[in-house]
């Protein structure tokens, strides 16, 4: 196939589909690119950024969606071309113009995608029963998903607490520690928010914990000569609120307080 054009026309013909010369493809034309983002140059973290390729001298770029979807979600990619030396031109009424600046367009619409972690908090707390070298630990886990600023909680479980050395030599008394029906931590719910904040430059999810009918340890000891005494486990009817707040990313793991050793909570993504 061979197209052919006026003379006039700023499109040079095709070559033959056989491989026989025909009219010469132009040469490739130099040229500056800038990029923009609803107007922005290389965008930002609202609108989303424009990643140049290391070896694209400007010219092969990524876009990079935001976090969050943008108002209007539409968003419009435009490259600016400069500097072509002359050599880019067109024809009206049979008159050249040269070319020194081209203005490319795309619009992109931006869906919402979501993010999936598990959440994991766990308490070691040591002396158990106020004995040295016996220790109490709970933990609870959740999945949290995040769409947009929608947040969803799943398959939130309290699991069973545990004693770390039950029964331990004090003071020639032994004391024997067997945790309470609850543990540290007994989470009734969990809900989380999104909001526009500058954790790492990126959207901020809250996430709020409720621990109600946490319990201590049971005790008992036993020493020489006295009657042996026990300690059942306190059941606290109060509620306690637990505040976290992670920046939202799905490429890092976020970690808080000293694995074993008091408090410890970590973000995952999935």
């Amino acid at each position: 196939m061979r197209v052919t054009g006026k003379p006039e026309d700023d499109l040079p013909p095709l070559p033959l589909k056989d491989g026989t010369p025909g009219i010469p493809l132009p040469e490739f034309l130099p040229f500056q690119a800038k990029w923009y983002v609803n107007g922005i140059l290389n965008g930002d973290s609202h609108v989303g950024e424009i990643d140049i390729a290391p070896a694209g001298d400007g010219k092969v770029v990524y876009y990079k969606a935001p976090v969050l979807i943008p108002a209007p979600s539409v968003v419009t990619i435009s490259a600016e071309l400069t500097d072509f030396n002359g050599k880019w031109y067109s024809f009206s009424n049979n008159n050249k113009i040269n070319v020194n600046k081209v203005i490319l367009f795309r619009r992109i619409k931006v869906v919402s995608d979501a993010m999936n972690f598990t959440f994991h908090m766990e308490s070691t707390e040591d002396e158990a029963c106020g004995a040295p070298g016996s220790f109490s630990f709970d933990q609870v886990d959740m999945n949290i998903k995040v769409v947009g600023t929608d947040v969803t909680v799943t398959q939130l479980t309290n699991q069973q607490p545990t004693i770390i050395n039950p029964s331990v030599q004090s003071f020639n008394c032994t004391v024997t520690a067997s945790p309470g029906p609850t543990g540290t931590y007994n989470v009734v719910s969990a809900t989380g928010t999104v909001q526009i904040g500058s954790i790492d430059n990126l959207p901020v999810l809250d996430l709020k914990l409720v621990n109600k009918g946490a319990s201590t340890n049971n005790c008992h000891t036993v020493c020489p000569h006295i009657d042996p005494t026990d300690g059942p486990a306190i059941i606290n009817s109060d509620s306690t609120i637990n505040y976290f707040a992670f920046s939202l990313n799905d490429s890092s793991i976020q970690t808080g307080g000293t694995k074993g050793k008091g408090g410890y909570w970590e973000l995952v993504p999935k």
